[in-house]
C-alpha cells in the first residue's frame, strides 16, 4: 500500500510541475499580449504621427483658411519645415493672432 501510495503522489507531483510550469509560459504570454494591446491603443488613441522631414526652404505656400482648424495645422507643420507661409485669412486680426500662436510654436523661427 505504502508502494502505490508513493507512486501516486510522485505522478501528482510530476503533474502539478507540469501544470505550474504550462501556467507560467500562459502567465508571460497574458503579460506580453496585454503589454502589446495597451501600446496599440496608446498608438491609435494619439492619432497619426507625421515623420515628414523634408525641407522646404525657400519654397512659398498659400494656405486658405489658416487661422483655424486644418488650415491653421498644414501652416503650421509648413512653417515648422522652413517654408515661407502666406495665411490667406478672412479676418486681419484672427490671421495676425493666428501667425503669432504658429511663430510662438514653432519657437520663433524665421
Amino acid at each position: 500500500m505504502a508502494e502505490v501510495e508513493s507512486t501516486v503522489s510522485s505522478v501528482v507531483e510530476s503533474m502539478c510541475e507540469v501544470v505550474m510550469d504550462h501556467l507560467v509560459v500562459v502567465g508571460v504570454a497574458a503579460a506580453v499580449a496585454g503589454q502589446t494591446a495597451l501600446w496599440l491603443l496608446r498608438r491609435h488613441f494619439n492619432g497619426p504621427v507625421c515623420e515628414h522631414t523634408a525641407d522646404l526652404s525657400g519654397r512659398v505656400v498659400v494656405v486658405t483658411g489658416a487661422n483655424a482648424g486644418i488650415g491653421w495645422h498644414t501652416a503650421k507643420a509648413l512653417y515648422s519645415y522652413g517654408a515661407l507661409v502666406v495665411m490667406a485669412c478672412r479676418d486681419l486680426e484672427k490671421g495676425r493672432a493666428a501667425a503669432a500662436a504658429i511663430r510662438a510654436a514653432c519657437g520663433g523661427c524665421e
